[in-house]
């Protein structure tokens, strides 16, 4: 059967109609029948992948924007929105693949270096996350989430006293910040220097209960090594 371009309109239009009512079932339905019939139909597979993503259905939404993505390779916006589909989904391996891109087109811009060294994080590529944040830093050395994602990278890769120096440089620029103190108090942890872990959680504790605070995940966890330790003989309790 052929189907003419008033008939690609009519499904168009009726996907439309419930994509705005959030009837994305039956709006997938009709935009799927476009893309399927018209393969470089640009709008049909936008408000397809859109209407993948309002109803849950994360993987088929990442399918048709990569659709996007090849129909219009040039345009950075659409990649933008694929990263925070492979984000969102932990695809940090394909994140990796298009920021690497982006990063050779937009060498100076420090979100996209950001984002590929915590995509390169999150695959385990340690080596080259690290070599692309001490770059940022020597460039930005008052970046703080670098230097504190530096950090991270350095105690994953067990490089011990890179990341003691990296987090004791955080706690000089932050002192008043526990997540640093905490962090500092887990690498003497692990470098079995408990004189000093302890006093960094301590100090982390202290701060933690001078301040209101929505990281009750990190507050529990600080309580419970400083009830570990034997620090606190108090009851611990969350923050009102």
């Amino acid at each position: 059967m052929v189907i003419n371009l008033d008939d690609r309109k009519t499904l168009f239009e009726l996907g439309h109609k419930y994509y705005n009512n959030q009837e994305y079932n039956k709006a997938i339905k009709y935009f799927k029948r476009v893309t399927v019939l018209y393969p470089h139909y640009f709008e049909a597979h936008f408000y397809l992948s859109a209407a993948y993503e309002l109803s849950g259905l994360l993987d088929n939404a990442i399918e048709e924007f990569e659709i996007l993505v090849r129909l219009k390779p040039r345009d950075k916006q659409l990649k933008d929105f694929l990263l925070r589909l492979y984000f969102k989904t932990k695809s940090y391996r394909k994140a990796v693949r298009i920021l690497r891109e982006l990063y050779r087109l937009y060498p100076h811009s420090p979100e996209y270096v950001m984002l590929l060294s915590e995509a390169l994080f999150y695959s385990a590529r340690y080596t080259a996350a690290a070599k692309i944040l001490t770059d940022l830093h020597k460039t930005s050395p008052y970046n703080e989430k670098a230097l504190f994602n530096l950090m991270l990278v350095f105690r994953e890769q067990r490089k011990l006293k890179k990341a003691k120096k990296t987090c004791n440089k955080l706690v000089a620029r932050f002192p008043e910040n526990p997540v640093y103190h905490y962090f500092l108090g887990t690498i003497y942890e692990d470098m079995k220097n408990y004189k000093k872990m302890r006093k960094h959680f301590d100090r982390a504790y202290s701060l933690m209960q001078l301040e209101t605070t929505d990281d009750r995940e990190l507050f529990i966890e600080i309580s419970k090594r400083l009830n570990k330790t034997g620090l606190n003989g108090k009851s611990l309790k969350f923050m009102s």
